[in-house]
């Protein structure tokens, strides 16, 4: 299994380049996470027996956490990476998580 992602191992002085692996890297974990739950999904709809529909139903509903502390953790990683007006933060935000106020960093 791929190393995690951690916002916390961030330090305030690393570049951009650096940032933009992590990114890639978060973004990497986030297209795994999506086959696993559309696996998952298409598995939940052959099975029959409600002992594997409950068991997959857990796996979906883990893989759906997961996907919201990556996308949370890749929005965060964006709020970091440095640019001109803030305008592609907010951008960024608003696609991903239009209920919440993105204002952090902008």
């Amino acid at each position: 299994m791929a190393a995690k992602v951690s916002l916390g191992n961030i330090v305030p002085d690393m570049n951009e380049m650096d940032l933009e692996m992590m990114m890639e890297e978060l973004r990497s974990e986030i297209r795994k996470e999506l086959k696993i739950k559309e696996g998952a999904e298409k598995l939940q709809k052959a099975s029959i027996d409600r002992k594997a529909k409950g068991n997959v139903a857990t796996i979906v509903k883990n893989c759906n956490e997961r996907l919201e502390q990556l996308q949370r953790s890749l929005t965060d990683l964006h709020a970091q990476v440095p640019d001109d007006d803030g305008k592609y933060r907010k951008l960024f935000c608003y696609y991903y998580y239009p209920q919440r106020a993105c204002t952090r960093g902008l």
